[in-house]
């Protein structure tokens, strides 16, 4: 894989909870916006590393969905 790509890769998990105040444990008040984004980002990251390993490796996204659960329990500010 490309070291742009792997950089890229690393930028983008950095980035992972951005959606949440970690202080208080409470969902931004975009934080749903943010981690759709996120997942967004990811998405089109993971299909960049399909396209760079071909079909030697298998390669699958999960998205995050713990702004949902976050907002689901209640926990926004």
């Amino acid at each position: 894989m490309s070291s742009d790509l792997k950089d890229q890769l690393m930028s983008w998990a950095m980035l992972y909870g951005e959606w949440i105040d970690w202080n208080v444990d409470r969902l931004l008040p975009d934080g749903l916006e943010l981690e759709k984004k996120h997942n967004e980002r990811g998405q089109l990251l993971t299909e960049k590393v399909k396209t760079e390993l071909g079909t030697t490796y298998t390669v699958r996204f999960s998205p995050s969905s713990s702004a949902k659960s976050y907002a689901k329990a209640g926990l926004k500010l």
